[in-house]
Protein backbone atom coordinates (compact mmCIF):
# COMPACT_ATOMS: atom_id res chain seq x y z
CA UNK A 1 0.00 0.00 0.00
CA UNK A 2 2.80 2.08 0.88
CA UNK A 3 4.54 1.72 -2.61
CA UNK A 4 0.92 2.45 -4.77
CA UNK A 5 0.28 5.72 -2.51
CA UNK A 6 3.86 6.97 -2.96
CA UNK A 7 3.66 5.89 -6.93
CA UNK A 8 -0.42 8.18 -7.02
CA UNK A 9 0.91 10.85 -5.03
CA UNK A 10 4.03 11.39 -6.85
CA UNK A 11 2.25 11.37 -10.00
CA UNK A 12 -0.46 14.04 -9.02
CA UNK A 13 2.79 15.97 -7.93
CA UNK A 14 4.82 15.72 -11.23
CA UNK A 15 1.93 15.79 -13.37
CA UNK A 16 1.15 19.46 -13.52
CA UNK A 17 4.61 20.37 -12.94
CA UNK A 18 5.97 18.54 -16.41
CA UNK A 19 2.91 19.61 -18.32
CA UNK A 20 2.83 22.97 -17.74
CA UNK A 21 6.28 24.75 -16.23
CA UNK A 22 8.30 22.17 -18.32
CA UNK A 23 6.14 22.78 -21.29
CA UNK A 24 6.19 18.72 -22.24
CA UNK A 25 1.91 18.75 -22.41
CA UNK A 26 1.07 14.99 -22.93
CA UNK A 27 4.11 13.90 -23.02
CA UNK A 28 4.59 15.41 -19.99
CA UNK A 29 1.69 13.40 -17.81
CA UNK A 30 3.11 10.32 -19.89
CA UNK A 31 6.88 10.96 -18.70
CA UNK A 32 5.49 11.84 -15.14
CA UNK A 33 3.23 8.44 -15.27
CA UNK A 34 6.37 6.50 -15.87
CA UNK A 35 8.67 8.42 -13.30
CA UNK A 36 6.10 7.83 -10.49
CA UNK A 37 5.43 4.04 -10.79
CA UNK A 38 9.47 3.20 -11.52
CA UNK A 39 9.87 5.09 -8.11
CA UNK A 40 7.33 2.49 -6.26
CA UNK A 41 8.87 0.09 -8.31
CA UNK A 42 12.20 0.23 -7.16
CA UNK A 43 11.25 0.90 -3.66
CA UNK A 44 9.73 -2.30 -3.93
CA UNK A 45 12.62 -3.89 -5.18
CA UNK A 46 14.61 -2.35 -2.19
CA UNK A 47 12.06 -3.85 0.32
CA UNK A 48 12.06 -7.76 -1.66
CA UNK A 49 16.10 -7.55 -2.19
CA UNK A 50 17.92 -5.25 -0.44
CA UNK A 51 16.44 -4.83 3.11
CA UNK A 52 14.49 -7.77 3.03
CA UNK A 53 12.32 -6.51 5.45
CA UNK A 54 9.07 -8.66 4.08
CA UNK A 55 7.11 -11.49 4.56
CA UNK A 56 7.96 -12.53 1.49
CA UNK A 57 11.53 -13.66 0.24
CA UNK A 58 12.80 -15.15 -3.06
CA UNK A 59 15.71 -17.43 -2.82
CA UNK A 60 16.48 -18.37 -6.87
CA UNK A 61 19.16 -20.82 -5.68
CA UNK A 62 16.29 -23.34 -4.62
CA UNK A 63 14.10 -22.40 -7.85
CA UNK A 64 12.92 -25.78 -9.73
CA UNK A 65 11.12 -25.82 -12.95
CA UNK A 66 7.84 -27.15 -12.95
CA UNK A 67 5.28 -27.52 -15.70
CA UNK A 68 2.25 -27.47 -13.74
CA UNK A 69 2.85 -24.51 -11.64
CA UNK A 70 3.99 -22.41 -14.90
CA UNK A 71 0.42 -23.79 -16.40
CA UNK A 72 -1.41 -22.69 -13.22
CA UNK A 73 0.19 -19.87 -13.49
CA UNK A 74 -0.79 -18.93 -17.29
CA UNK A 75 -4.16 -19.65 -16.29
CA UNK A 76 -4.65 -16.81 -13.28
CA UNK A 77 -2.49 -14.91 -15.65
CA UNK A 78 -3.66 -14.50 -19.09
CA UNK A 79 -7.45 -13.46 -18.23
CA UNK A 80 -5.25 -10.30 -15.57
CA UNK A 81 -3.68 -9.53 -18.94
CA UNK A 82 -6.12 -9.25 -20.90
CA UNK A 83 -7.93 -7.17 -18.17
CA UNK A 84 -5.11 -4.78 -18.04
CA UNK A 85 -4.66 -4.63 -21.85
CA UNK A 86 -8.06 -3.43 -22.07
CA UNK A 87 -7.90 -0.87 -19.11
CA UNK A 88 -4.42 0.62 -20.66
CA UNK A 89 -6.55 0.27 -24.21
CA UNK A 90 -9.31 2.30 -22.53
CA UNK A 91 -7.36 5.18 -20.52
CA UNK A 92 -5.62 5.78 -24.07
CA UNK A 93 -8.81 6.13 -26.39
CA UNK A 94 -9.78 8.34 -22.88
CA UNK A 95 -7.00 10.33 -23.34
CA UNK A 96 -6.86 10.43 -26.93
CA UNK A 97 -10.87 11.85 -27.08
CA UNK A 98 -10.18 14.32 -24.09
CA UNK A 99 -6.55 15.87 -26.00
CA UNK A 100 -8.88 16.23 -29.16
CA UNK A 101 -12.06 17.99 -27.75
CA UNK A 102 -9.64 20.27 -24.97
CA UNK A 103 -6.20 20.75 -24.20
CA UNK A 104 -3.42 19.12 -22.50
CA UNK A 105 -5.61 20.59 -19.56
CA UNK A 106 -7.86 18.45 -19.94
CA UNK A 107 -5.76 15.36 -19.48
CA UNK A 108 -4.22 16.60 -16.61
CA UNK A 109 -7.29 17.14 -14.41
CA UNK A 110 -8.43 13.88 -15.98
CA UNK A 111 -5.02 12.14 -14.94
CA UNK A 112 -4.99 14.02 -11.17
CA UNK A 113 -9.11 12.93 -10.73
CA UNK A 114 -7.79 9.43 -11.73
CA UNK A 115 -4.65 9.48 -9.41
CA UNK A 116 -6.96 10.91 -6.25
CA UNK A 117 -9.47 8.08 -6.89
CA UNK A 118 -6.50 5.24 -7.26
CA UNK A 119 -5.39 6.86 -3.65
CA UNK A 120 -8.78 6.48 -2.37
CA UNK A 121 -9.35 2.85 -3.43
CA UNK A 122 -5.70 2.08 -2.05
CA UNK A 123 -7.31 0.68 1.42
CA UNK A 124 -9.94 -1.36 -0.35
CA UNK A 125 -7.05 -3.31 -2.83
CA UNK A 126 -4.84 -3.83 0.17
CA UNK A 127 -8.02 -5.07 2.51
CA UNK A 128 -8.37 -7.93 -1.28
CA UNK A 129 -4.83 -8.63 -1.19
CA UNK A 130 -4.80 -9.65 1.85
CA UNK A 131 -7.94 -11.73 1.68
CA UNK A 132 -6.32 -13.31 -1.32
CA UNK A 133 -3.53 -14.56 0.62
CA UNK A 134 -4.86 -15.54 4.19
CA UNK A 135 -8.29 -17.46 1.99
CA UNK A 136 -5.30 -19.20 -0.23
CA UNK A 137 -3.78 -20.58 2.66
CA UNK A 138 -6.81 -21.64 4.51
CA UNK A 139 -7.86 -23.14 1.87
CA UNK A 140 -4.57 -25.08 1.21
CA UNK A 141 -4.73 -25.92 4.52
CA UNK A 142 -8.42 -27.69 3.84
CA UNK A 143 -9.52 -25.53 6.90
CA UNK A 144 -13.30 -24.30 5.51
CA UNK A 145 -13.70 -22.73 8.83
CA UNK A 146 -10.89 -20.35 8.57
CA UNK A 147 -11.96 -19.52 5.55
CA UNK A 148 -14.98 -17.57 6.44
CA UNK A 149 -13.24 -15.52 9.42
CA UNK A 150 -11.24 -13.57 7.18
CA UNK A 151 -13.84 -13.41 4.18
CA UNK A 152 -16.50 -12.08 6.90
CA UNK A 153 -14.26 -9.72 8.94
CA UNK A 154 -12.75 -8.03 5.42
CA UNK A 155 -16.56 -7.47 3.96
CA UNK A 156 -16.94 -5.63 7.39
CA UNK A 157 -14.07 -3.51 6.85
CA UNK A 158 -15.67 -2.71 3.46
CA UNK A 159 -18.35 -1.68 4.37
CA UNK A 160 -17.02 0.14 6.59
Amino acid sequence: MKAMILGSGLNIILDPIFIYPLGFGVAGAALANVISYATSGLLMLNWFFIKKDTYVSFRFGSFKFDKEIVWDIFRVGIPSSFEQFALALTALVMNYIIATISSTDGVAVYATAWRITGIAVVPLIGISISLVSISGAAFGEKNLKKLRVPLFMRLKLVFL
